[in-house]
């Protein structure tokens, strides 16, 4: 079973709830649903008296960015890069959001876009998917009291965005929160170049330097 810190990776990533799911001795290898891995999801301490629900969002559209200073090693040389992701999320029902993903890398040779920036997908909740991008991994979208929570593995260790809701005069506001959780027995976190599949990046250490967040009720 792969493990973060003696738990299970997506018990550590989702560190909210109690979690667990089935990976293969090997590569990951999600099981088909949440219940049949035994991905209970339990409610954790109310972060407010009244939390924002999918039924409040829905036709509302949040636009989220975060910017990590990272530390990567490629090819043996170790380089500083600034790691930028904005979303675009719309809430479409109790069970589904339509999301628009951009990662955009900043270093010395410029501002480059990761390979299948732009795309729309549309997203069932709560249901794991394989994803192909850098080198391949495992990835689920999970809404509970009034957060959103993005979860995805790599080759070695995994990555976790958090999308927090609250209710405020103008009607909602949120705060985004991106880390990339690492892999007992793996110092890094490993990944695949989006430019070239066969170049290994690992992620010896990140910090987050920037987030913002806004979300537009449905009539605007």
């Amino acid at each position: 079973m792969r493990e973060i810190s003696g738990t299970p990776i997506l018990q550590i990533m989702f560190d909210r709830h109690k979690a667990h799911h089935c990976w293969s001795a090997g590569a990951a290898t999600v099981c088909a649903t949440i219940l049949a891995c035994g991905f209970a999801i339990q409610s954790g301490p109310a972060r407010s008296q009244n939390p924002v629900t999918m039924d409040d969002l829905q036709g509302a559209i949040m636009e989220a960015s975060a910017t990590n200073q990272r530390l990567v090693r490629v090819n043996g040389r170790e380089v500083t890069n600034k790691y930028q992701t904005d979303w675009t999320i719309r809430f479409i029902s109790a069970e589904a959001i339509r999301s628009i993903f951009v990662g955009t890398t900043h270093d010395d040779r410029g501002a480059r876009e990761a390979k299948g920036s732009g795309r729309v997908v549309d997203v069932n909740l709560a249901r794991p998917s394989e994803t192909k991008s850098r080198g391949g991994g495992h990835q689920v979208w999970i809404f509970e009291n009034g957060v959103l929570t993005y979860l995805r593995t790599y080759e070695g260790g995994g990555m976790k965005a958090t999308f927090a809701m609250n209710r405020d005069a103008a009607g909602f506001s949120c705060t985004t929160n991106v880390a990339w959780p690492r892999e007992v027995g793996i110092p890094s976190i490993k990944m695949r170049s989006d430019f070239d599949n066969q170049i290994i990046i690992e992620l010896l250490s990140t910090k987050q330097i920037a987030s913002s967040c806004r979300i537009k009720p449905a009539d605007r």
